[in-house]
């Protein structure tokens, strides 16, 4: 009886002894499989990204470049000019946007009462415009200047007026849109970048006796879009 209780005592631990292995041997696989392939990563921080800005601001502290009043620390009179007078003042325009950008001047007003003979002086008031590297609002230190606009170098051509005295670089003809705008000289403006604008109006020496007592004004606006 003893000899057949232990027959029968090994022949049941058998098979959970075989078991237990196959299953030592199949997590063995597992393991192999998973570590058999090397992989490596280069990662780049998040990256962010921003519109840029077209920024510019003057050194004129609000002020007009050419006044018939009292004029302020910078500003120029130009009360009662004489026909072949000039009057010069300058500018200085700096930009801070972020994005290149193409600037521009054109006029934004532009307006005048006639003399005591029914004649106004817009027609016969010449504009030249010079853009310099240096210089300051009342023009001290102005230099490196290239011409932009006058009868020679304006790009448009136009003439809009007629008779004696008439020229293509009065301030009737100067642009009136950022389309049609006098280009700066520098092509493209960065953040830093610095222009100081040299403006001289004369009163042409033909003006007519009956614009005596005529009056008139203008507004420049220097535009900046991106490049």
């Amino acid at each position: 009886m003893r000899p057949h209780a232990v027959r029968r005592t090994r022949t049941a631990r058998g098979p959970a002894l075989a078991l237990t292995l196959v299953l030592l041997v199949g997590a063995v696989l597992m393991m192999g499989t998973s570590s058999s392939a090397f992989t490596t990563q280069s990662a780049n921080p998040t990256s962010t990204w921003a519109a840029g800005s077209v920024t510019l601001g003057d050194d004129d502290s609000g002020q007009a470049l050419f006044t018939t009043g009292v004029p302020g620390t910078g500003q120029v009179s130009a009360a009662a000019l004489k026909p072949g007078q000039s009057r010069v003042n300058c500018v200085k325009v700096d930009y801070t946007g972020t994005a290149p950008a193409a600037v521009r001047l054109f006029v934004t007003t532009r307006s005048g009462t006639n003399g005591t003979g029914g004649t106004g002086i817009l027609p016969t008031t010449h504009i030249s415009v010079e853009e310099g590297t240096a210089g300051a609002f009342g023009c001290a230190g102005f230099a490196g200047a290239t011409t932009t606009w006058d009868s020679a170098t304006h790009p448009n051509g136009a003439t809009v007026c007629s008779g004696a005295g008439c020229f293509s670089d009065v301030i009737n003809s100067f642009p009136s849109t950022y389309a049609t705008g006098l280009p700066s000289a520098l092509a493209t403006w960065t953040n830093g970048t610095s222009r100081v604008y040299r403006i001289t109006m004369r009163l042409d020496i033909a003006t007519p006796e009956t614009a005596e007592g005529a009056t008139a004004s203008v507004g420049f606006t220097w535009e900046a879009q991106s490049a």
